[in-house]
């Protein structure tokens, strides 16, 4: 009996700032119009790479890796999102409740999470909306706390530069993403090529 190989899912890669209004509301709505879908969350391998530097833009080193533009508590937001996705993708490798908890740690608009110093500010809401979508809080905090979320940190960081010079560079030379804007979301082609938009 011949059976039809399951399609590929459609591969989705945003550009993130944890703090970024643009960031988090986009991320809403694609939680909103595709995520929240089962059918549509079915076929999305959807992913984000985060951006770092000395002004949060870009080129990163081994001496600046470790900051972002809206700060230290951006950074914080940065590792416990990639440490809710490590945590989450533990055992399914299409466990999306690391997105559902980034989701709720933006707020239903995208707005909330970019605040400072609030209850609903990220990083400060990261435990109870880890609860809320059922990922275990003390596993993503201590990955986030530690030598994991660092180096979880230091790669994404270096990832995302590494995927804007292969397809874009640098303007000015040394400075800065091109294209500037985040987020910047690629969409991934059948032959693994990505086409941007923003």
């Amino acid at each position: 009996m011949l059976t039809a190989a399951a399609a590929p899912r459609v591969h989705v890669l945003q550009f993130s700032m944890a703090k970024c209004p643009m960031t988090t509301t986009w991320t809403a709505q694609f939680a909103r119009e595709v995520m929240n879908t089962s059918a549509l969350r079915q076929i999305v391998d959807f992913e984000q790479s985060y951006v770092g530097g000395d002004i949060g833009e870009g080129p990163v080193n081994e001496s600046n890796w470790m900051s972002c533009f809206h700060g230290d508590s951006e950074c914080r937001g940065h590792r416990v999102m990639l440490c809710a996705k490590n945590v989450s993708r533990a055992t399914d490798p299409v466990d999306y409740r690391w997105f559902d908890m980034i989701s709720c740690m933006n707020g239903p608009k995208g707005i909330a999470g970019v605040t400072y110093g609030l209850p609903t500010s990220i990083p400060n809401n990261a435990p109870k909306c880890a609860s809320q979508v059922g990922l275990d809080w003390a596993a993503v905090s201590s990955c986030a706390n530690g030598t994991q979320g660092a180096q979880l940190l230091h790669d994404s960081h270096f990832r995302t530069m590494a995927l804007f010079a292969a397809h874009g560079g640098y303007d000015p030379a040394g400075h800065g993403y091109r294209p500037p804007l985040i987020p910047n979301i690629w969409i991934y082609d059948a032959d693994g090529q990505p086409a941007e938009y923003n």
